[in-house]
């Protein structure tokens, strides 16, 4: 979740509504063409929606898999596909990324 972002709660399922379309990225800030140091970023369809401080670890990336292709991630981010469409958290490893686990079916 990001500041500005509009969910729907109903039990203990939270739903993003708006930005409609989105993308977590967590990692050095060159790979997002930002300074050297560590940022967290969203993007929202498919535009920069906001970028924060971030704090020095394992570069992840959280992004949903639909219809062949990663929603909201720039091109620039070469991803392998998911083994099946959902919401995924990537990690960066060695010279790539990797889907690492599933984090909700759609």
């Amino acid at each position: 979740m990001a500041p500005g972002m509009v969910v729907a709660v109903a039990g203990r399922r939270v739903q993003v509504v708006e930005p409609r379309t989105w993308a977590y990225f967590q990692g050095p800030g060159p790979w997002v063409g930002a300074s050297s140091a560590w940022v967290r970023v969203w993007w929202a369809e498919g535009r920069l929606w906001k970028r924060l401080k971030g704090v020095p670890g394992e570069a992840l990336l959280v992004a949903r898999f639909s219809e062949g292709r990663w929603e909201s991630v720039p091109s620039a981010f070469r991803l392998p596909p998911a083994p099946r469409e959902g919401w995924w958290r990537l990690r960066h490893e060695g010279e790539g990324w990797r889907p690492d686990r599933r984090l909700l079916e759609e």
